[in-house]
C-alpha cells in the first residue's frame, strides 16, 4: 500500500523509480573476466517490490537470477555473463530492461541498460602491467607505500558509504507510520544516496 504524500502522487502517475547500477555494461572481446558483469538493483521504497530482468537478445546473455523480489530499502546484485563474445558481435549494442513492480500493488517501473561488446579496453582502463616503467620520485622526497591498495578503501569512503546506507534506510517524506519526520527523506534525496552508494562499491570492487 502506498504511504505518503509522494507514494501518493506516484500511485496516480502509476510511476516508480527503478535505480540501477552501473547504468550501462561494456563487455570486452579480448578479456575474459569482463565477459561477466554485475547489476545492483535498489529498492528505495517503503514497500516491496518485484523485479525482471529481459533483454532485446536474451540468447546473448545468461542470467542467474532473472527476477525475484526487493524488501523495502534494501539490494540486490545480478550477475550478467556475455554468452556469444565473439568477433562477429563486436560493436553489437544490445539492451536490457529492468522492470519493477509493487507486490500487490499498480505501481510499476523499468529501466534500459545499454550493453555493448567492444574490442578492446582502451589504454587509461588497464592496470599497469609488470613491464611498465614507474615514475622515479623527484631527489629528497621519500616514496609513500599505497594506502589505498595495502589496506582496502578509506576511512572516508567508508563513512560514506555508511552514510549512503543509512539515508536508503529512512523513511519516505510525509510517510503515516514514521514517529520522527525529522528523519524522512524525498525520493530524490534516496536516488542520490544510492548513485553515491554504485559508484563508491564499484570502486571498492576495481580496487
Amino acid at each position: 500500500m502506498c504511504r505518503g504524500v509522494m507514494a501518493t502522487e506516484q500511485a496516480r502517475s502509476g510511476r516508480m523509480p527503478v535505480v540501477v547500477c552501473p547504468s550501462q555494461l561494456d563487455f570486452y572481446l579480448d578479456q575474459q573476466e569482463s565477459h561477466k558483469q554485475v547489476l545492483t538493483l535498489y529498492n528505495i521504497n517503503d514497500f516491496s517490490v518485484r523485479f525482471q530482468l529481459l533483454s532485446n537478445a536474451p540468447r546473448r546473455y545468461a542470467v542467474a537470477e532473472p527476477e525475484g523480489l526487493l524488501k523495502p530499502h534494501s539490494f540486490t546484485d545480478v550477475v550478467v555473463r556475455h554468452r556469444e563474445a565473439v568477433e562477429g558481435n563486436v560493436g553489437r549494442r544490445d539492451h536490457l530492461r529492468i522492470i519493477m513492480c509493487e507486490e500487490g500493488g499498480r505501481l510499476h517501473g523499468h529501466r534500459d541498460v545499454p550493453a555493448t561488446l567492444r574490442p578492446a579496453r582502451s589504454r587509461g582502463d588497464e592496470p599497469c602491467s609488470a613491464s611498465s616503467v614507474p615514475l622515479e620520485p623527484s631527489p629528497g622526497t621519500e616514496r609513500q607505500p599505497s594506502r589505498g591498495a595495502a589496506n582496502g578503501p578509506s576511512f572516508a569512503v567508508v563513512v560514506v558509504a555508511l552514510a549512503c546506507l543509512v539515508a536508503l534506510v529512512l523513511p519516505l517524506e510525509g510517510a503515516s507510520s514514521s514517529s520522527h519526520p525529522y528523519l524522512q527523506l524525498t525520493h530524490q534525496q534516496k536516488l542520490i544516496a544510492a548513485y553515491i552508494l554504485g559508484l563508491i562499491t564499484m570502486v571498492i570492487v576495481r580496487q
